[in-house]
């Protein structure tokens, strides 16, 4: 206890001239929460510096690049079906399946790649609690025009294939993660 009253105490004279807020609370919370000496301001400068970058282009790529691609990709394959003249096409059901499963590029991305988030915890909300009853409905409602065409087929497969991946997986993952430890 000893021990983090002097580093309280130590916290109060943390303003130096030049300092920035940021620096300034940097080294407050890290005597706080460590043992050792506080930094200076020159040794916090290199990850700062080393971060711009990298800082700049990770979330550009993973949440602008990536959904715009994927919207492409989407547009061309619902632009083929139609100049190929597919009866009623399943457009709706495409949107979810790109929607969904471009979602769990940018979680698993986000996660190795980036910082994790609040929107990112959304978006895994989603893909487990939400994302497999509306892959459900597609296919339910996909279930006697698949025979209408090959992406009607395959848009049916996909539906039903996510909705029983999660459903049998969630379990899966819970006894091996809390149960078996």
């Amino acid at each position: 206890m000893a021990g983090a009253v002097e580093r309280v105490s130590a916290a109060r004279d943390f303003r130096k001239a030049g300092d920035s807020a940021t620096t300034t609370l940097k080294r407050l919370l890290h005597s706080l929460f460590r043992r050792h000496r506080v930094p200076t301001d020159e040794e916090y400068a290199p990850t700062i510096h080393a971060r711009g970058r990298r800082s700049v282009l990770g979330p550009l790529a993973i949440y602008i690049f990536l959904p715009a691609l994927g919207l492409a990709a989407y547009l061309v394959l619902i632009w083929h079906m139609r100049r190929i003249g597919v009866v009623s096409p399943p457009t709706l059901a495409y949107f979810i399946l790109f929607f969904t499963l471009g979602g769990w590029c940018q979680v698993l991305l986000t996660a190795w790649f980036w910082e994790w988030s609040g929107m990112a915890s959304l978006g895994t909300f989603y893909l487990i609690f939400i994302a497999p009853f509306l892959t459900a409905l597609m296919a339910w409602r996909l279930r006697f025009r698949r025979a209408a065409s090959t992406f009607h087929t395959c848009a049916f497969l996909l539906c039903g294939l996510y909705s029983c991946l999660i459903a049998a997986g969630l379990p899966v993952a819970i006894y091996l993660r809390y149960i078996r430890g």
